[in-house]
């Protein structure tokens, strides 16, 4: 019986058997297979080997393109956004910087210093001493524009200084209590105020007295805190059988009109006389045939600070009431808004006589037989006396007008 090879198991024939064709043909096909399997892994090794080493290329490749790369980034001039090498322009201006350049000390002689801490509005930078400023006031005592001669334009004082500065242009016109607040401190401002005015009396009553008023240049305001503001109000009317009630005080900061206009009197023939203007408004005329008298003048003052009358009440039987005056102009008249205030309230008629009309100003006109003395129509103003059996007329509260 034949055996075989050990590795591909071809068939070895004995000594003692014939020549087989089908098993040299058998052992052919073995040899054929083990042939072509060992041809077919030697290519397959040979696309691995060929794949690894085209991957390999492509690594070694890649990394020295990366080594390029990186080695042209770090070759390269530094910029603002990219580190790099220094150039030749850098390496000479580094050269040129003096040893301990970075420890500068500003120097602090004069016109060296800096602009001094604080500061506020109006205020401006002045000598303090050789090569320092101080902050002062806009405009300090003395003034600093003529340091040789100690003024400005001959004005020797802050307000003097001020009083110089441009008309003022703008007006204020307060009708209720409260406070207002200055737009800026330091400046000087112009006031015009008035107390309210007195109410009419009753039953053929005396008219109103006008509201008292005072007229101050250039007051000085040293802050911008606010300002308390008081608003005298107008007098009440008397009762068919009643006075009329004073008027009340008008107060800006610690300023006052010192007193309202008096109310008038009812059943004017007892009492014969308007009711007074203000704390020095003339009196009401004398039933006996005269008008309201017009306010005498003021209790005095100086070149800031006018007081002036107003007008007193008129009495009954057509009697008008009259205007505050001093030194010929009418006391209730304000320079600011040119507007005319405070006058005296028409007496009112008896049972056969005719009403008087109220003062200019705004004072309210009495009334006739059975009719109630007319409100006054401006501020200040005094009401009108009632007529015959009737009320008086209610006085106006005062005003407040200022300029800047």
């Amino acid at each position: 019986m034949a055996t075989t090879t050990e590795n591909y198991g071809l068939k070895k024939p004995l000594t003692t058997d014939y020549y087989d064709v089908e098993v040299q043909n058998e052992n052919m096909d073995r040899i054929d297979q083990a042939l072509k399997g060992n041809m077919d892994r030697v290519e397959g090794e040979s696309l691995v080997r060929d794949a690894a080493d085209t991957a390999l290329g492509n690594l070694i490749s890649n990394e020295a393109a990366a080594r390029s790369a990186a080695d042209s980034a770090l070759l390269a001039v530094a910029t603002t956004s990219a580190n790099g090498l220094m150039s030749a322009a850098d390496k000479a201006k580094l050269n040129g910087i003096a040893t301990g350049a970075n420890n500068y000390i500003h120097p602090t002689t004069a016109g060296n210093k800096h602009i001094p801490a604080g500061g506020s509005t109006d205020q401006i930078l002045g000598y303090s001493a050789d090569g320092i400023a101080t902050w002062i006031p806009q405009l300090a005592a003395k003034v600093l524009l003529s340091a040789s001669t100690g003024n400005l334009f001959g004005a020797t004082t802050v307000d003097a200084a001020l009083a110089l500065a441009p008309p003022k242009k703008n007006i204020v016109v307060i009708t209720t209590s409260g406070t207002w607040i200055p737009p800026r401190a330091n400046m000087l401002i112009d006031i015009f105020m008035i107390s309210g005015g007195g109410g009419g009396g009753g039953d053929t009553g005396v008219g109103g007295g006008g509201g008292y008023a005072k007229h101050i240049k250039d007051y000085r305001i040293t802050s911008t805190a606010p300002i308390p503001l008081t608003i005298g109000a107008g007098g009440a009317a008397g009762a068919s059988n009643g006075n009329g009630g004073n008027g009340g005080v008008t107060m800006f900061g610690t300023l006052s009109t010192l007193s309202g206009g008096e109310g008038g009197y009812w059943r004017a023939p007892s009492y014969p006389y308007g009711g007074n203007g203000g704390a020095a408004g003339g009196i009401g005329g004398m039933s006996s045939g005269n008008s309201g008298a017009n306010g005498a003048s003021g209790l005095g003052g100086n070149s800031q600070v006018i007081y002036r009358a107003a007008g007193g009440g008129g009495t009954n039987a057509n009697l008008q009431g009259g205007i505050g005056i001093y030194d010929g102009t009418t006391g209730g008249y304000c320079l600011l808004n040119g507007i005319l205030y405070g006058g005296g309230g028409g007496g009112g008629a008896t049972s056969t006589g005719s009403a008087g009309l109220g003062g200019e100003g705004g004072g309210g006109n009495g009334g006739t037989t059975g009719v109630n003395g007319q409100n006054a129509t401006q501020r200040g103003a005094g009401g009108g006396g009632g007529g015959s059996g009737a009320a008086g007329g209610v006085g106006m509260p005062g005003i407040i007008v200022i300029a800047y």
